[in-house]
């Protein structure tokens, strides 16, 4: 085992060394620090080769043996050579004193990262025969620094002396940047165990002190590693623990529950409020709220996977005898991500995949997923988005038995912000007037993999998920006065009118996807969608509801939240005004309260008054409108009435509203069956003006207005 050495990329991280320096954006220091990480990725980081070497040797008299003692050691060096280090040197001699520290502290850091990646490795080959314990380095703990000449001995032997790493007396290695250290392999399989051991650790100043966050979910355990004082969300939600964090951790929305099992905690003011006795009492805890300053484990209930309706009319297309195979068609919301795979021959939709989207736990709109980017880093989410597509696309692939090479075209539709963001580009224009969008570049987009073909977006917040909707409406409908509407967690509209298209976008917020909704949650299994409510003297309130796949409720989803109100309002437990006098009771602790009708009010307003905005613009009433074509998958399941009930549709006829479901994703099949060059999509796009209902005095008395039911 372990004849050769293990070669290790030399992978850094910037952002840590700047925490670690105390250097911010703003700090004077700031632009070394960037010409340090370009000059070091740009001419250092290849000539530096990490090299681990390891020797495991087994206790004979323990092997297969049932016992919890040790059963043997595993012992290892790991070096970065010397090439940085007389680089360092030279740096110094030069006066560059910042400089040296800097690509000091990148060469700590290397080997802390080696180290990270190398015991991954070795838990891996060791699982067979046993668990590996804490590190034992010399020099720390209670580990003697004689210690090191018996690990050096240990590495020398098995490699015959060839491992190009020299030892003084006192125990220190040369070249600097190596590092000597041991394991015992366990056969205590209760117990799980971490690299390093910074709970009993005396150096509590130790700028790599971290501890063990451990995850329990459905009956499995994972290891996740925490710097000392490190937020509990950002912990979880940087390995994807966390599904959503409506708030993106600014502890208001009461999303990011987690189950301390092991470790000690205090409840804060914002958990006191948001947070039951009863969910107190079982260790509940906010994410958000809470630092890690010690080991911890946590339980984390699996969130199930999205049910909203995603179904799409769109005929079969002729298709040329030339065009078979595959294609598969993606739509990107804030919310959810649904992916169809199409036989291209058979004009079919063979499989589909729904999935609530990773970035919810940066937080439910896209306003918040901007400022993550703004204040951390764009890459974390291009990433995700990156990595879930990827294996979506997979798993579609992998399930219904298709090679990739049969697959002819990928098309992907989103809003302007998930496009962005996937990418690469930074979207902080998106939120700060005058809401100026980069020019779009037409050729397939290289994501991983994969070649996609991406719709373009129209306007900061009309995307290409509302071009690639209008795109599969049949042409002769766009000559008629109509409206489409798309209800999501951002409001976008689009008028069609005298062979113009003129859109607007809502800042209608997510309560109609549940985020900010105290009991509120997406459309997954056992959110309640349906509610009829009756109301008598005697037995009083009696509400009866449907939950999605039938499953014991869990929470309320927009369509359900719609019916609530909307029947509320008919037995005058709501007032004109909004106004609510106390919480009431749903099924258990799902309660809607009266902080949530101000945020259904808030929402319905806003897409309302947008609705009217637009139509005024044009000289143009509810009346002079032929079809509403109402889609996205919130609109699949809304009951029209209510949803006229409570003001959402403003003053449109319910009977010219066709629901259409998923126009996103039908838009992206179209494309792709229809094999469409760019031009029929430019020249829809050439049609469309947008309209910013910001600078909008009609708006903002509209939205006033419709505030009331």
């Amino acid at each position: 085992m372990f004849k050769d050495p293990i070669l290790l990329d030399s992978v850094y991280e910037p952002e840590k060394i700047m925490r670690l320096m105390q250097c911010s954006k703003s700090s004077d220091a700031y632009p070394v620090f960037l010409s340090v990480f370009q000059e070091f990725e740009k001419t250092i980081q290849s000539r530096i080769q990490i090299k681990a070497f390891v020797n495991v040797e087994l206790n004979k008299e323990n092997r297969g043996e049932d016992t919890e003692e040790k059963i043997g050691q595993v012992y290892c060096l790991l070096t970065i050579g010397p090439y940085l280090e007389n680089y360092i040197k030279k740096l110094y001699e030069q006066g560059n004193y910042l400089e040296a520290m800097i690509y000091n502290e990148i060469g700590d850091q290397l080997v802390f990262q080696g180290t990270e990646k190398l015991f991954k490795i070795l838990e891996q080959e060791i699982m067979g025969i046993g668990f590996l314990s804490h590190r034992y380095e010399p020099g720390t703990h209670d580990v003697s620094m004689e210690e090191m000449h018996r690990v050096y001995a240990k590495i020398q032997e098995h490699f015959d002396y060839k491992c190009g790493v020299g030892i003084t007396d006192q125990g220190m290695l040369w070249p600097v940047k190596s590092i000597g250290y041991y394991y015992n392999i366990m056969n205590d399989k209760a117990q799980i165990y971490g690299d390093r051991d910074c709970n009993n650790c005396d150096q509590t100043e130790c700028k790599h002190r971290e501890f063990q966050v451990m995850v329990e979910t459905c009956g499995d355990f994972i290891r996740l590693s925490a710097n000392y004082g490190d937020n509990l969300l950002d912990v979880l939600r940087k390995e994807n623990y966390i599904a959503t964090a409506p708030c993106n951790g600014k502890g208001t929305c009461g999303k990011c529950k987690v189950k301390v099992v092991n470790g000690n905690f205090k409840y804060t003011t914002e958990e006191y409020k948001r947070l039951s006795q009863i969910e107190m009492d079982e260790h509940i805890i906010l994410a958000c709220c809470h630092k890690v300053y010690e080991d911890l484990t946590i339980s984390i209930q699996k969130t199930e996977e999205s049910y909203i309706e995603s179904r799409y009319q769109l005929e079969k297309v002729k298709i040329r005898e030339d065009l078979t195979g595959y294609c598969i068609g993606i739509d990107i919301g804030t919310t959810t991500m649904v992916f169809s795979l199409v036989d291209l021959q058979q004009g079919e939709e063979i499989d589909q995949l729904r999935i609530l989207n990773p970035q919810q736990a940066y937080g439910s709109d896209v306003i918040s997923r901007i400022e993550y980017a703004k204040e951390n880093s764009k890459r974390r989410l291009t990433k995700i988005m990156e990595e879930t597509i990827q294996s979506c696309i997979e798993k579609l692939l992998l399930t219904n038995d298709i090679l990739f090479e049969s697959v002819v075209s990928i098309v992907l539709a989103g809003n302007t912000a998930m496009t962005y963001l996937l990418l690469g580009i930074n979207p902080i224009e998106l939120a700060v007037a005058p809401f100026a969008v980069q020019a779009f570049t037409y050729e397939k987009h290289r994501l991983m993999l994969f070649e996609i073909n991406i719709f373009p977006w129209i306007a900061a917040f009309v995307g290409g998920d509302i071009l690639s909707g209008i795109y599969a409406l049949e042409i002769e409908n766009l000559e008629r006065t109509s409206i489409y509407i798309d209800i999501g967690t951002n409001g976008e509209i689009a008028l069609f009118h005298n062979g113009c298209i003129h859109c607007a976008a809502t800042a209608a917020g997510p309560a109609f996807e549940g985020a900010n909704i105290t009991h509120g949650i997406g459309s997954v299994a056992g959110a309640i969608s349906h509610v009829r409510v009756s109301s008598t003297k005697k037995k009083g309130i009696n509400v009866k509801y449907e939950t999605i796949q039938g499953q014991s409720p869990i929470g309320l989803c927009g369509s359900g939240i719609i019916d609530l109100v909307a029947e509320f309002l008919e037995l005058g437990i709501i007032d004109q005004t909004g106004y609510m006098e106390k919480p009431i009771t749903i099924h258990e602790s799902i309660q809607l309260l009266p902080t949530d009708v101000r945020q259904v009010q808030l929402a319905k307003a806003a897409i309302a008054a947008g609705i009217d905005t637009l139509l005024a613009t044009y000289n143009l009433s509810g009346q002079d409108i032929e079809y509403v074509y109402l889609a996205g998958g919130f609109g699949s399941g809304l009951n029209l009435e209510n949803a006229v009930r409570i003001g959402l549709l403003s003053n449109l006829n319910i009977d010219k509203v066709i629901v259409l479901g998923n126009m996103s994703l039908a838009g992206t099949i179209k494309f792709a069956q229809n094999n469409t060059p760019w031009n029929e999509v430019k020249e829809l796009l050439d049609k469309c003006s947008y309209l910013e209902l910001s600078n909008s005095s009609y708006f903002n008395q509209a939205y006033i207005e419709h505030m009331m039911f």
